[in-house]
């Protein structure tokens, strides 16, 4: 199946429809006849009705209709994105590619015996637990949810086999480093802790019409299957379900089992890392526009003061243009300015007023030139 991500026009995709059946083009694109006639759809390209290709091959003269305008779309090119590009292949490193190898080899087997022989005790809690427990008409077991225990969930013609196999499952993980436990409120998840990642898994009877071999069951001849299950969703994820079948029984499924473990726990940290890194983009995203914006309102508000300022200086002139104007007149009618004069005394006040306004005498101006590279210069001399 194609991997890779194609665009495709319009006329190159009516020409590839009439060309061959939409399930070998889907396959080529890697994307399924459904999705294919979806975009068929959106860019209005016709495509070949029922029984065209049985014609085709009957050697019957077809004529394609003509491809129409783009329409509402206006879409003259789309891109297809197979499914395994949305959803990745889980990439292994080499410690866990050398651990999943260790598993097929006949020295790591996992070993289930016919008897419960020194138990683990999260076996003999669960035990304890369900051998006190009600059963429903179907005669599954249902322990109280108050009671911590494994999660399991099947009938007591079956529960000694799950407990044994549950039993040799749990040593195994341990033996590689695995971590087993319960959780403590009524959810009953047992949680495997593999790799600093928790894989929920659960044990439980498929009932159907199904007769297991009695010598791979001990001969237990009732109608129904165990069923493992990793309670984990990830796309990237390996198989996730074991159940019994014909040619096998889930006693030899637990070297599988362990290695669907691990690789749920690693496409989880994949998951997780890749989270992390999208939060941390996200949160540096976040800080680079609220710098942006701290630097765009800071600018805004130096703009401002100096626009204030330009605004005050120019006021400042225009008085004291008017002052000197006054003082002009009074010496021109009275010949001169008499000192303590109220005259005098107004304009002393005008003037003072007026430097209120003049940026290089109310403060605003002098932080700038001590601020200046310049301020603290040796001052040129001339000769």
């Amino acid at each position: 199946m194609n991997e890779t991500i194609t665009t495709v026009t319009r006329e190159e995709l009516y020409q590839q429809v009439w060309a061959a059946p939409a399930v070998q083009l889907a396959k080529k694109y890697g994307i399924s006849s459904t999705a294919l006639a979806k975009i068929c759809k959106k860019l209005n390209v016709p495509r070949p009705g029922r029984g065209h290709w049985r014609r085709v091959q009957l050697r019957q003269k077809i004529v394609p209709p003509s491809l129409p305008d783009a329409g509402k779309c206006r879409r003259v090119e789309t891109v297809i994105r197979p499914v395994s590009s949305r959803f990745p292949v889980l990439s292994l490193t080499p410690e866990m590619q050398s651990r999943i190898e260790a598993e097929s080899r006949p020295e790591n087997h996992i070993h289930v015996s016919e008897c419960l022989r020194d138990p683990h005790p999260l076996i003999c809690q669960t035990k304890s637990v369900i051998e006190t427990a009600e059963t429903s008409s179907g005669d599954v077991v249902w322990p109280p949810p108050s009671r911590p225990r494994l999660d399991l969930e099947v009938s007591k013609a079956f529960l000694s086999r799950a407990l044994r196999i549950m039993d040799a499952l749990l040593k195994a993980l341990e033996q590689r480093g695995f971590t087993i436990e319960l959780a403590k409120d009524q959810s009953l998840e047992t949680r495997v802790l593999a790799d600093r990642e928790k894989i929920c898994i659960r044990l439980c009877e498929v009932v159907d019409s199904i007769e297991l071999p009695a010598e791979k069951c001990w001969g237990q001849k009732r109608r129904g299957r165990l069923c493992f299950r990793i309670v984990e969703y990830d796309p990237k994820g390996g198989r996730k379900t074991w159940t019994d079948g014909k040619r096998y029984c889930l006693e030899d499924c637990l070297n599988e089992i362990v290695i669907g473990i691990m690789a749920s726990a690693e496409a989880k940290r994949q998951w997780r890392l890749k989270r992390e890194e999208e939060e941390r983009q996200w949160r540096e995203e976040q800080r680079r526009r609220q710098e942006e914006e701290r630097i765009r309102q800071e600018e805004a508000a130096h703009r401002k003061e100096l626009e204030n300022q330009a605004a005050s200086w120019a006021k400042c002139a225009q008085i004291r243009a008017f002052l000197a104007a006054c003082e002009q007149a009074v010496t021109e009618r009275t010949g001169s300015l008499t000192p303590g004069s109220p005259v005098a005394q107004w304009l002393a006040w005008a003037y003072r007023h007026a430097d209120r306004f003049d940026p290089f005498k109310n403060g605003y101006f002098q932080p700038l030139l001590e601020q200046s590279p310049l301020a603290n210069a040796p001052a040129k001399s001339n000769g």
